[in-house]
Formats: C-alpha cells, sequence, structure tokens
C-alpha cells in the first residue's frame, strides 16, 4: 500500500529505516550531500535523525548523553517540520521525547544488554 501511495518518494516504515540506516548514511557521506546540498531542508533533516540515531547507537546512560539526545531531537523535528510543512507528526515523535528521561531515570535504554 505503501509503495502505490507514492510514484515519486520512497515509502518505509521505521524498523525498515532502521535496517537501512547505515547504507543510508554512507550514501549521504558518499554524494557529500553535507557539502553540495548543505542548504536543502530535507538533507539537514535527514543529518539530523542521523544525529539521533547515532546517539541511540552509542547505548546513552548518562544525563549528559539524555540532554544531547534530547537537544538532537527537538533539532530533528523542527528541521523535518521545515522539509515538509505539510506533514502531520504521529505520536510517535512525542513519545520519543520520554526516552531522554527513561535514560536519566535507568540509566540506560530499554532492552539494553550493556546494563
Amino acid at each position: 500500500a505503501r509503495a502505490a501511495a507514492s510514484s515519486e518518494n520512497i515509502k518505509a516504515g521505521a524498523s525498515e529505516i532502521l535496517d537501512l540506516y547505515p547504507v543510508l548514511r554512507c550514501l549521504f557521506d558518499k554524494l557529500r550531500l553535507k557539502d553540495v546540498d548543505a542548504v536543502r531542508p530535507d538533507v539537514l533533516s535527514a543529518y539530523a535523525m542521523f544525529d539521533v540515531l547515532d546517539i541511540l547507537a552509542n547505548h546513552p546512560t548518562t544525563d549528559r548523553d539524555a540532554d544531547e539526545l534530547l537537544a538532537s531531537h527537538i533539532r530533528h523535528m523542527q528541521l523535518h517540520r521545515a522539509a515538509y510543512p505539510g506533514y502531520d507528526m504521529v505520536p510517535k515523535w512525542h513519545f520519543a521525547f520520554h526516552i531522554p528521561s527513561q535514560i536519566k531515570q535507568r540509566t540506560h535504554l530499554w532492552g539494553d544488554v550493556r546494563a
């Protein structure tokens, strides 16, 4: 259904994008999109999302990590809204705001086997 909904854009769910994250990050870096298209809101939004994912991948455990995650998440939401003004954000965007406080409370992410 997602594929049929758009002939111009790639449609994917969150888990599909997470699976592709290393490939997308490598592609953006190889194409030097950050240098070439730095003024494009969609590119800025993507790199802001990469920052959020990088913080999560590093298993945040401290209050400083949690604060950095929250700031990165806010920045990504702002850039995403600028890039896609007609897009209605779904509740998952709000739910992500709770992750930093959970890190501060528990000192790890749920499912983090290192904790």
